[in-house]
């Protein structure tokens, strides 16, 4: 219901775009030659994306606070431990939120001989556990389209040398866009990826193409970086 100065009327919120609801990851990533990591860095949330956190947090206390950037943190990577983050005021109404934090992780990187498997997507990564289109009965529903994206700088470990990293990809569909691009730049590893969904509801009659599209993005997402010690 919309009010005016002299009436009331019912209209239907229009879906909003991609671009308003984001999350944005952004950090430097240390690699130790042990796997384990030290991270600093940033995440921005706006629209949808910030209402959700901000409803998540701003009932807690301190220590439900910091439990929740511990969880949120290492969804991934779950031995995270927490060295300082910092926190908006979520009594001032915003539609952008950006946290900071400095934490560790034991055992990121798969240690084997003489080679560390490092899985670059630290924040998010793409995982799929949506039924096979045989199976499936009823649309796709999404709170609205969204974006996430992550953009790492990765340090890695003195006398390592890479041995193999993803090609580039892009995946495009009408519903949704993925695409990752990892390159070496001197001692550090580039990683930039997002995932786009551009539609509120994925109708059953298109969850074969959706269901192609999230396993081959989740596939990709997946790939490993492959580092060799020197000898």
């Amino acid at each position: 219901m919309v009010v005016f100065d002299d009436k009331a009327s019912f209209t239907t919120i229009p879906i909003s775009k991609p671009e308003t609801n984001q999350s944005v990851f952004a950090a430097d990533i240390a690699i130790g030659a042990n796997g384990n990591a030290r991270l600093v860095g940033k995440i921005t949330f706006t629209g949808d994306e910030d209402v959700y956190f901000r409803d998540i947090m701003s009932s807690e206390d301190d220590q439900g606070k910091k439990e929740i950037m511990i969880k949120w943190l290492g969804e991934f990577s779950p031995d995270i431990a927490l060295t300082s983050y910092t926190l908006p005021n979520f009594e001032e109404i915003t539609d952008t939120t950006a946290i900071s934090f400095d934490c560790s992780a034991t055992n990121y990187a798969s240690l084997s001989h003489n080679r560390l498997f490092l899985n670059p997507g630290f924040y998010f990564r793409v995982n799929f556990r949506g039924e096979k289109p045989e199976r499936r009965t009823t649309s796709v529903y999404y709170s609205n389209p969204h974006i996430y994206t992550s953009r790492i700088s990765y340090l890695l470990p003195e006398g390592y040398n890479i041995e193999a990293i993803p090609p580039p990809v892009e995946i495009e569909n009408e519903f949704g866009r993925y695409s990752l691009s990892v390159q070496l730049n001197k001692d550090r590893l580039l990683f930039d990826r997002e995932f786009r969904i551009n539609q509120k509801v994925i109708p059953l009659a298109q969850y074969k193409e959706y269901y192609d599209f999230m396993r081959q993005c989740e596939k990709t997402d997946n790939q490993k970086v492959i580092c060799k010690r020197q000898r």
